[in-house]
C-alpha cells in the first residue's frame, strides 16, 4: 500500500487555490464534468471565480449564506505547523500518460513512464466513500511544502460520487458532517511513513525576495511553439517581483518571492491561440502576448489505393494480361500480408575485429519502439519486411523483431548460417569467471537475470552439448544447464552462487563468451574504501531549464562535483563522465564507466514534465533504473535522496534509458528535483541544497555496498 508521504504543511490561501479533476489534470480523453481548470466555488455567494454558479445541491445541502469553516491555522491541528489530518488517504488510478521525465532525457529510442500513483488526501462523509481533489495551493513561507486541502476550506469541489449521494438524498446529514470543529468530527490517526523516510521532511532553502522591475518572461512554452496537451496545460516563467500578482488568460498564477511563476490553465481556444500574460503591481502593470501552435486533431486518412491492386477485370486487358495481373496481386498480398518468406539476408552491424566492443545492435518489438534485444555486430539473419526507416528481421520460427535501417547491410546470395551449439566449458579471469557457448557463427541472443542466475537466450540455434567443463577454483558459477525451448532456439541457464553484479556478451573464437563479473572486497566498516564509482552529471547536450532560466547541466555539475568530493572521502575512486560545460554524447557515458571498470555508475539529472501533466500533482524525487541486478542501489539511492531532500517520493522506477542500460556494473539516474518549479529551482541554486542532493546519492550508495558486504 502506497503510504502519503510525510510533509510539513502551510495555511492554505484560497485566494490561489485551483482545484484539478482527477483525470482532465492529466489531459487525457478520460476528462470527467468537474469545475474546470481554475474555477473556484465560493461557499458564501454562489459564484465561482470564473463565473460559473455553485451547484443546487451545494446550496441546498449548506443554505444560500452558509460558509465552511476555515483551515486551521499554523500550529493548529496534530502538530506545529501542520492541519488536522482527515480519514481516508485514498490511491489514485495509474494513468497511461508520460511520467516526470521529458523526453529530452532520452534517446529516441525510449519511451514514456507509465504514470506514478498520485496519493490525495480525501475526507469520508458517513457511510460515502472519500473524494479528493488534487490542488494547486499557495506556498508560502518555507516554499517546499505539499498542500492537501479538506473540505473545511472555503471554497468547494463537487465530484461524482459527492453529487451521486447529494442527490440521493444525503445532503443535510452530509452538510452537518462536514461542518469543521464540530463535536462529532474526530480525525483519523496521521499515516504511517514509509520505511526509510524520515518522520520530519527538511524544509527547503526559502526562495529568496526579488522585488525589481515588472517585465514578463516565459521561459516554457517559446513563441509559437506547439502544445501536444489536449486540454490543458503549464507554463512558466518569470515577472520580476514576488509582490506582483500575474494572470494568463484571466487565470491568477503562483508567483514565487523571487518573481517566477509556475501556471496551469486550460488550453487556449483554437482560434485563438495565445497567451495573455498580465503582471500587476499597485497600478504599474507589464503585458505580454505569447502566440502558441496546438496540436490539430485531423482525423486518421486511409492510403490512397494502389492502382496496381485493382481488380484486374476492371482492367482493358487480353486474357493473358488479366492472368499475369492476378498472379502479380496474389504476390503483393501475399507480401504485404503474409509476409512468412524471407525477401533477402541482413548483417547486423559491422564486425569488429576487438573482441571487447561496447558496439552492440538495437531491436525493437515494434518499428520505432522500446529497446528490448541487443545483438553483436556481423550477426546474420532473415530480412522479412522493409518499413521506413525500419526493417523486420527473423530470430527463429517464431520471433521477428524491428531494427533501424541503418544498422543492416544487405548480403545477397548469403544464406542465414545453421548454428549448432557444442560442448561448453568455464574459465577463470581477472575479474570473475567466464562462460563459453561455442556455436560457430554469430546469433541473436537476449539475457534474462534471476535472483542467482542468469539465463542466455539464443536464436537461429540448436542444442548439442554433451559436456560442460567447470574451472576448479570457480567460486561464482554452481552449475549450467541448457534446454532447447524451440526448434530454433535454446536456453542457457547459468546458476550462480549469489545474485548477478554485473556481466559482458562478447564474440571470441567462434563462440559466445558471457563474462560474468564478481562482487568487489566490501569492508563493512568503510564500504567505499577501495572502489571505483562513476558519477555522470547530466547533459549536454539538451536539457531542462528552469522558470528563472537555471539550465540542468549547469544545476547537476556543482552537485556531482561535491558528490565526488563525499565518495573520496569515504575511499572511493570516482570517474567524472565529464567536469565541465562541454557536451558528452550519450552513448559515451556509459563506455567511460565500462572501461574503467567502476562498480557502480550514478546520472545526476533534474526533472520535469511532458505537455499535459498538473506540474503542482507529485512533483518530488525519483530514481531509475533498467537492469535487474542494478534494483538494489536504485532503491538505497532512493531512500538516500528522500532522506536528505524532504521532496515527494515518487519510488523507484524501472526506465528504458540510454545511460543506464550498462550490463558491467550497477547503474542508476537520479531525478532528485524538479528545475522547473519555482521553489525547488531555486533551491538548487543553494549550497545547501547541493550538499543535500550529493549526500543522499552518497549515503545510498554507501548503504548499498554495507549491505553486499554483509550477504
Amino acid at each position: 500500500m502506497y503510504a502519503a508521504p510525510q510533509v510539513q504543511h502551510d495555511p492554505v490561501d484560497t485566494s490561489l487555490v485551483t482545484f484539478v479533476p482527477q483525470w482532465p489534470q492529466k489531459g487525457s480523453d478520460e476528462s470527467t464534468g468537474f469545475a474546470h481548470f481554475g474555477q473556484v466555488f465560493d461557499g458564501a455567494s454562489g459564484e465561482s471565480r470564473d463565473g460559473g454558479m455553485r451547484p443546487p445541491e451545494l446550496t441546498a445541502a449548506l443554505g444560500n449564506g452558509a460558509s465552511a469553516a476555515t483551515p486551521p491555522a499554523e500550529g493548529e491541528g496534530d502538530g506545529a505547523g501542520e492541519p488536522t489530518e482527515y480519514a481516508g488517504t485514498t490511491r489514485a488510478a495509474d494513468a497511461e500518460i508520460g511520467f516526470p521525465q521529458s523526453m529530452q532525457k532520452r534517446d529516441i529510442g525510449s519511451f514514456s513512464r507509465p504514470q506514478k500513483a498520485q496519493t490525495t488526501r480525501g475526507v469520508t462523509l458517513g457511510g460515502m466513500r472519500p473524494w479528493s481533489a488534487n490542488i494547486r495551493g499557495a506556498k508560502q513561507g518555507r516554499q517546499q511544502k505539499r498542500r492537501y486541502l479538506s473540505v473545511c476550506a472555503n471554497h468547494y469541489l463537487l465530484g461524482m460520487p459527492l453529487l451521486r449521494d447529494l442527490r440521493a438524498g444525503l445532503a443535510l446529514p452530509l452538510a452537518a458532517a462536514i461542518a469543521c470543529g464540530g463535536s462529532s468530527a474526530t480525525p483519523s490517526p496521521a499515516p504511517t511513513p514509509a520505511p526509510g523516510r524520515p518522520t520530519t521532511a527538511p524544509p527547503l532553502p526559502a526562495v529568496p525576495e526579488v522585488d525589481g522591475s515588472l517585465a514578463v518572461r516565459v521561459q516554457y512554452p517559446s513563441p509559437n511553439q506547439q502544445i501536444t496537451s489536449r486540454d490543458s496545460n503549464f507554463i512558466f516563467g518569470s515577472i520580476g517581483s514576488g509582490r506582483a500578482s500575474l494572470t494568463i488568460n484571466g487565470y491568477p498564477a503562483r508567483v514565487y518571492p523571487n518573481g517566477a511563476f509556475m501556471g496551469w490553465l486550460p488550453n487556449p481556444p483554437a482560434a485563438s491561440p495565445r497567451y495573455e500574460l498580465v503582471a500587476a503591481r499597485g497600478s504599474d502593470t507589464a503585458r505580454s502576448t505569447l502566440p502558441i501552435r496546438l496540436a490539430s486533431a485531423t482525423p486518421a486518412r486511409l492510403p490512397a489505393p494502389d492502382s496496381s491492386l485493382r481488380k484486374p477485370e476492371n482492367l482493358s486487358t487480353s486474357r493473358a494480361d488479366t492472368i499475369a495481373a492476378l498472379n502479380a496481386r496474389l504476390d503483393s498480398l501475399r507480401t504485404r500480408i503474409a509476409r512468412t518468406e524471407p525477401i533477402g539476408v541482413v548483417q547486423i552491424g559491422q564486425p569488429s575485429a576487438v573482441a571487447d566492443t561496447d558496439r552492440t545492435i538495437i531491436g525493437k518489438p515494434i518499428p520505432g519502439g522500446t529497446y528490448k534485444w541487443f545483438f553483436t555486430p556481423g550477426t546474420m539473419a532473415a530480412l522479412m519486411e522493409r518499413s521506413g526507416s525500419s526493417v523486420r528481421v527473423r530470430l527463429d520460427d517464431d520471433l521477428d523483431v524491428w531494427l533501424d535501417s541503418a544498422d543492416v547491410r544487405d548480403m545477397p546470395g548469403a544464406v542465414v548460417p545453421r548454428r549448432i551449439m557444442s560442448n561448453m566449458r568455464v574459465r577463470g579471469s581477472s575479474m570473475g569467471v567466464d562462460v563459453i557457448i561455442p556455436i560457430g557463427q554469430r546469433a541473436p541472443y537476449f539475457v534474462e537475470e534471476g535472483d542467482r542466475s542468469i539465463t542466455l537466450t539464443l536464436y537461429g540455434v540448436r542444442g548439442n552439448t554433451d559436456i560442460i567443463n567447470y574451472a576448479t577454483a570457480d567460486s561464482m558459477v554452481r552449475s549450467i544447464e541448457w534446454k532447447q525451448v524451440g526448434t530454433e532456439r535454446a536456453a542457457v541457464t547459468v546458476n550462480l552462487r549469489a545474485a548477478p553484479f554485473g556481466y559482458l556478451v562478447l564474440w571470441e573464437n567462434n563462440a559466445l563468451v558471457l563474462k560474468l563479473r564478481g562482487r568487489p572486497a566490501i569492508d563493512v566498516n568503510r564500504p567505499l574504501a577501495g572502489l571505483t564509482i562513476a558519477v555522470d552529471p547530466g547533459h549536454p547536450p539538451i536539457g531542462s531549464t528552469g522558470p528563472t532560466g537555471l539550465y540542468e547541466a549547469n544545476a547537476v555539475l556543482p552537485v556531482s562535483v561535491r558528490l565526488k568530493r563525499m565518495l573520496e572521502e569515504r575511499g572511493a575512486r570516482v570517474v567524472m563522465t565529464r567536469t565541465n560545460d562541454s557536451a558528452v554524447a550519450l552513448g559515451d557515458r556509459p563506455i567511460i564507466a565500462r572501461k574503467a571498470n567502476v562498480h557502480a555508475f550514478v546520472s545526476i539529472h533534474l526533472n520535469a514534465y511532458p505537455d499535459g501533466v498538473n506540474p503542482f500533482v507529485a512533483p518530488g524525487t525519483g530514481t531509475y533504473f533498467f537492469r535487474t541486478h542494478s534494483e538494489p542501489l536504485a532503491r538505497e539511492v532512493q531512500r538516500g535522496m528522500v532522506s536528505q531532500m524532504g521532496l515527494i517520493d515518487l519510488g523507484v522506477n524501472y526506465d528504458n534509458l540510454a545511460v543506464v542500460r550498462g550490463t558491467w556494473y550497477p547503474a542508476v539516474l537520479c531525478e532528485g528535483a524538479f528545475v522547473i518549479l519555482p521553489d525547488q529551482e531555486a533551491a538548487l541554486r543553494t549550497p545547501e541544497f547541493q550538499e543535500r542532493y550529493a549526500k543522499g546519492v552518497a549515503d545510498g550508495l554507501e548503504s548499498y555496498f554495507r549491505s553486499l558486504g554483509t550477504q
